[in-house]
């Protein structure tokens, strides 16, 4: 089976600093089945409700080897300097220039994005399904919620750990969200509008007179969301360290029946037994 286009991607854009976004040239050459295609690559800039298409990317495939030379990064200067309050993502998404079905799966790209900017660390992040991801399909269908987990939250003013999370909404409808932790503390219920991005400063877990907090966190949601938390500075969200993304709850069984167990079993005997050999 073959298709005429590849899940978009979303690219959280942190506030404080440049994105790079380099085209997966190797990758869709991987993925065609006709060796001699045409692949446009579209981007939307999402922020505060507000979409800014941004000028389509063409790469012409011969022979399934790019023709010319490989493509200049594409990089996205920080919004912090235009005076944005909320961070913002960016919309990826890969098709075929004629909708011929040229994409031999329509499986996400594997990105990473680098962030960087003069006087601070740089870092990289990897980007998200904004649908079509097997976990998050799973999940809805089995709990009709979404909840994502993340276990190593560290707070500490006094070393000047902060911690936030990015919650990205790329939806046509607002999404509401809670955030819960493994102690029992919870923040209020939050609101992302449709097409936005906000962080959620985890500071706000700390009780009076408390200094720092560790623990798990869990985050639900009536809807899908795109979730990321990063270690930053206490007082400042755009002095990044970590960037990573949460584990959605999975769906999958924690019990076999006999049979299948017993079945299992016995072939990793067997497979040992002849050293390793599945043959």
């Amino acid at each position: 089976m073959a298709f005429s286009f590849v899940f978009p991607t979303i690219v959280s854009l942190p506030l404080g600093y440049d994105a790079t976004v380099i085209a997966p040239i190797g990758q869709i050459a991987q993925r065609l089945v006709s060796k001699d295609a045409e692949v446009v690559v579209r981007a939307n800039l999402c922020a505060d409700g507000e979409v800014t298409a941004l000028p389509d990317a063409r790469y012409r495939f011969e022979d399934g080897k790019l023709a010319g030379d490989d493509p200049d990064p594409w990089v996205f200067r920080d919004r912090l300097e235009e005076g944005a309050k909320n961070p913002g993502y960016l919309e990826i998404e890969a098709v075929s220039a004629d909708e011929s079905k040229i994409f031999s799966s329509k499986r996400v790209f594997g990105l990473y994005t680098c962030f960087g900017k003069d006087g601070k660390a740089s870092f990289f992040s990897d980007n998200a399904y904004k649908y079509g991801a097997p976990p998050v399909i799973n999940q809805m269908a089995r709990f009709r919620r979404y909840v994502d987990t993340y276990p190593v939250i560290n707070i500490d003013r006094t070393r000047d750990m902060g911690e936030s999370l990015a919650l990205l909404n790329p939806y046509q409808k607002p999404i509401v969200a809670q955030i819960r932790t493994s102690d029992g503390r919870k923040l209020k219920k939050t609101r992302i509008a449709a097409q936005s991005a906000l962080n959620i400063n985890l500071s706000d877990l700390l009780q009076d007179g408390e200094d720092k907090w560790a623990g798990q966190v869990q985050l639900t949601a009536n809807n899908r969301l795109i979730t990321f938390t990063f270690k930053h500075r206490f007082d400042d969200q755009a002095w990044i360290t970590d960037y990573e993304h949460l584990d959605p709850f999975r769906d999958d069984p924690t019990h076999l029946p006999f049979a299948q167990k017993l079945r299992q079993d016995i072939g990793e005997v067997l497979v040992a037994w002849r050293g390793g050999r599945t043959r």
